[in-house]
């Protein structure tokens, strides 16, 4: 996930999700970004979720979402996507 993690980007929805997924996958969710919703999903405790922040050098940035093996929006009109 990358974007502000506020309730008009919905990344709880993308959270919710990927905590349904079973432990022994070896799933990992990166998130890329800060907002008010941070606390919150790091409260969490889930040791599989990794609030990495904000990202601002473009070639950095380039190279996490290269390195996914998925990205996922919990916006139904994501204008990046």
């Amino acid at each position: 996930y990358v974007g502000r993690l506020d309730k008009e980007k919905k990344p709880q929805i993308v959270v919710d999700a990927f905590r349904r997924l079973p432990p022994a996958l070896g799933a990992q969710l990166v998130l890329l970004g800060d907002g008010p919703l941070r606390a919150d999903i790091a409260a969490l405790g889930d040791p599989r979720i990794h609030l990495a922040g904000f990202v601002s050098d473009r070639a950095d940035l380039a190279r996490w979402l290269a390195s996914a093996d998925l990205y996922a929006s919990g916006m139904a009109d994501e204008t990046f996507g």
